[in-house]
């Protein structure tokens, strides 16, 4: 019996042996070679158009059906299935499906630059989210982005980080920030590398052209035309290097080229506009690429023909992409076919009104401002959950909960250790006496912290009284002044001001100043704001500045103001505002202008006293002496002439007399 119980022990740990032996060489080959991966990503990526990106998806499901691939491989075959659901289908509940597979691969094995993949995976998430609205869980997923490439030193990551905030802010119409977040993701490339070099440059010049296109919807054209030229001639230079991929590179300089144009036409060069729409329509049709981009410049060309009262050109270029669908609804369009829409019956509504067929134009008008309603709302609901704001609530729930749990833990803590310390005192054959002092214990500390709160309560109720006067202080400071006091943002929108001064803009304008508006005086009197606006510049470059400006015309009222401006700047150095005091000194200029009248009345009166007076008295003086000489001589003819020479020098004397009292007046 003990023998064949030891037989059949042996047997199966032979068995197992086996197994075991087996389960690990299975384990070793389970995985297929990554060339293989590599293969079904070139030839998904190597599709054109949105109906060969279904094909590409039914190629990748036949091709992973039945076997098995390393995480780092299925990570990559989510991603690229992401790229096509979000970026070309625009499907974004199979997006996000995708990116939370990408999220459960990297939270359950251990890949390759994990730190970049968690990135990757946040940030698709985010993405997909934020397509679908759900923007609470959106701005937590971006915010753990953020941390990531906080800590992540790859400066592609951080790169794409900035790169995703700029499409964000882009969405929200902030497009200088979405601009400047462009710029920094250009910067960060400088130091990139990947596997793929192909990939990292044309990554390049998307942000390159993104960039010009944030600038150029914030109004920007000088730095829009730089970047879409500095995009251009990175493709130029780029393209040749890849020939395998060439379609996908003229595709990119045609959306540029596309760009271009739009520039050039808002600055309504017209004819250097209609140069390039032609070679961007050109290109993409040649590259059978982009449709979506060459309808949006055929639509811009049509418009810019309809400028220029070119009907026949138009109606040819909008017979050949042909009326847009008659919608009932818009609601459900994705945002570029939203888009689409609304430029399409914008430009054929404003064809037909031009050749005054008013019926058609009303029905494209109609839906022209369907679409317009659609992306009001959309937007104003993008507004109100705006990336900042949301990211910043994200963080601070994340710290709120943090707190909550370090909390309760701590509770936890205190709860085992005074269940231990009961335990423990229970044990104990004194247990009377550590009761007692407990007891005592407890009561002084209710003391101690009554006498805490007490003393809490005093000092917070002393601060309080503080901040008010010091509130108080500050607010009489600001009104007790005849001057006038305000201050303004970066944007020179007004943010803050004294009584004095909404009196003064009152009295000059007949308006009331609003925050958040420009200043009035720009539209009262734009050469007197001249002096203004330099001081507003010079301030902003962050050194004050005074100025003397004489001569604004209000109302039939000549002012002229002595005016301060001085920087506002934060922690960083960063100019964040100006705060400026202007001083009426209109009645200064006119008491100086009285005195220099006065200081030229005295100079007249010094000049008849020392020259027209003292010829007169010269003359009396030596008539008199004539009169001493003659007195023995006893002419009166002679005595005669010369008393009536005296009267006529003396009528002189009071004549001049009464001129110099005439100008003291």
């Amino acid at each position: 019996m003990n023998l064949k119980c030891t037989k059949i022990f042996w047997v199966a740990v032979l068995l197992l042996a086996i197994s075991c032996a087996y389960s690990c060489k299975t384990q070793t080959s389970v995985f297929e070679d990554s060339k293989y991966t590599d293969h079904i990503l070139q030839v998904a990526n190597g599709v054109d158009d949105s109906l060969e990106y279904q094909t590409a998806l039914s190629f990748i499901d036949s091709s992973i059906a039945g076997r098995n691939f390393s995480p780092d491989d299925r990570y990559r075959i989510y991603k690229l299935k992401f790229y096509i659901y979000h970026n070309k289908l625009n499907k974004y509940k199979e997006a996000l499906l995708y990116a939370d597979s990408m999220m459960w691969i990297c939270s359950n094995y251990k890949l390759k630059d994990e730190g970049d993949r968690q990135f990757f995976a946040y940030k698709f998430t985010a993405d997909a989210e934020y397509r679908l609205e759900l923007y609470k869980s959106a701005y937590e997923n971006y915010e753990s982005a953020k941390r990531i490439a906080d800590t992540v030193s790859s400066p592609y990551v951080r790169s794409r980080y900035f790169y995703s905030l700029g499409m964000t802010y882009y969405k929200e119409e902030k497009f200088l920030i979405s601009a400047r977040m462009f710029a920094h993701s250009f910067e960060k490339l400088g130091a990139a590398s990947l596997p793929d070099p192909e990939y990292l440059d044309y990554y390049k010049q998307e942000v390159l052209a993104d960039a010009g296109l944030a600038y150029n919807k914030a109004g920007n054209n000088d730095s829009a035309m730089y970047y879409y030229t500095l995009a251009a001639s990175f493709i130029t230079n780029k393209q040749s290097l890849y020939p395998q991929k060439g379609k996908k590179w003229e595709e990119a300089l045609s959306v540029v080229y596309g760009n271009i144009a739009d520039v050039y036409k808002q600055l309504g060069k017209w004819d250097s506009a209609e140069v390039y729409f032609t070679k961007s329509i050109a290109r993409n049709i040649e590259s059978g690429r982009n449709i979506q981009d060459r309808l949006f410049n055929q639509f811009k060309l049509a418009d810019l023909y309809v400028e220029e009262r070119k009907f026949p050109e138009a109606l040819a270029l909008l017979n050949e992409v042909g009326s847009p669908d008659k919608l009932d609804s818009m609601t459900n369009l994705p945002d570029d076919c939203l888009e689409l829409a609304f430029r399409s019956n914008a430009v054929f509504a404003k064809y037909y009104s031009a050749i005054k067929d008013y019926e058609n134009a009303f029905i494209y008008l109609k839906q022209y401002h369907m679409a317009k309603d659609v992306k009001w709302a959309r937007m104003q609901k993008r507004k109100v959950n705006s990336l900042e704001s949301g990211v910043n609530n994200a963080s601070h729930e994340k710290q709120i909960l943090r707190l909550q749990t370090d909390n309760k833990i701590r509770n936890q803590r205190i709860a085992i250790l005074v269940l231990a310390f009961v335990v423990s005192i229970c044990c104990i054959v004194i247990i009377y006496y550590y009761m007692r002092s407990h007891k005592l214990n407890s009561q002084r500390l209710k003391i101690e912290n009554e006498q805490i709160i007490s003393k809490s309560s005093m000092i917070q109720e002393g601060l309080k009284k503080k901040i008010d006067t010091d509130r108080a202080n500050y607010l009489a400071l600001l009104e007790n002044t005849e001057d006038c006091l305000w201050s303004l943002d970066p944007d020179l929108n007004i943010l803050a001001y004294n009584k004095v001064y909404i009196e003064f803009i009152f009295v000059v304008s007949g308006k009331y100043p609003e925050v958040g508006e420009k200043d009035i005086l720009r539209e009262l009197d734009p050469d007197f704001y001249k002096n203004i606006l330099k001081g507003y510049k010079v301030a902003l470059s962050g050194a004050p500045f005074n100025s003397l400006d004489k001569g604004l015309n209000a109302k039939g009222v000549n002012y002229d103001f002595a005016t301060r401006f001085v920087p506002v700047k934060n922690d960083l150095g960063e100019v964040v505002g100006i705060t400026c005091s202007r001083k009426d000194i209109t009645e200064y200029f006119t008491l100086t202008n009285s005195l220099k009248k006065n200081n030229e009345q005295f100079r007249n009166i010094a000049w008849m006293q020392s020259h027209s007076l003292r010829g007169p008295l010269t003359t009396i003086m030596g008539i008199a002496n004539l009169l001493m000489e003659e007195e023995d001589k006893a002419d009166s003819v002679k005595h005669h002439d010369l008393i009536r020479g005296m009267k006529e020098k003396l009528e002189e004397m009071d004549r001049i007399v009464n001129e110099i009292v005439k100008l003291t007046y």
